[in-house]
């Protein structure tokens, strides 16, 4: 009668654990973008985009241009974008993905460069000095309220110190 009990139970041991493995609920995109020579364009960035939800998945090509998203949505449609610093972007547009499936994205650029304008970067100083020459050790500012909110039993300067890194 125990021997039976305890097959029984192994048995539904053994069900829970086949009907409780991973359901895959992802897609994935994977390829390689190539330059007008026939090698891999390193730092080049693929954007594809969940047209119905707005949801924006990101990845670089490595230096053979090789690259690779997961996690993404199943189904579609996608906007994938694939752009490279010199060299024209290039849209492709209704992109579905197959549940539990990569979707392989090739595509070589060819010789249409654009050209770059000119980059002018300026600066200008906001406000006041934030730094001052005759301050240059470790600081901490800390205002009235967090002051009194401090927590302290004797209301002693060594409850303050405590929380400088400085003491």
């Amino acid at each position: 009668m125990r021997l039976k009990r305890i097959v029984r139970l192994v048995c539904l041991l053994l069900a829970i654990t086949v009907s409780a493995t991973a359901q895959v609920t992802t897609s994935g995109m994977t390829g390689t973008i190539l330059g007008p020579e026939n090698s891999g364009l390193l730092g080049a960035t693929i954007k594809a985009t969940h047209t119905p939800s707005g949801t924006v998945y990101t990845a670089v090509a490595s230096e053979s241009g090789v690259f690779n998203i997961q996690g993404m949505r199943p189904g579609g449609p996608y906007t994938v974008e694939v752009t490279y610093v010199g060299l024209s972007p290039v849209t492709f547009s209704d992109v579905f993905l197959s549940l539990g499936e990569n979707y392989v994205l090739n595509h070589k650029f060819t010789e249409d460069k654009n050209e770059l304008a000119n980059v002018v970067v300026t600066a200008a100083a906001r406000g006041g000095n934030r730094f001052n020459r005759e301050k240059t050790g470790a600081a901490t500012n800390i205002n009235a309220t967090q002051l009194n909110q401090l927590p302290t039993i004797s209301r002693s300067i060594g409850d303050f110190t405590r929380i400088t890194p400085q003491a």
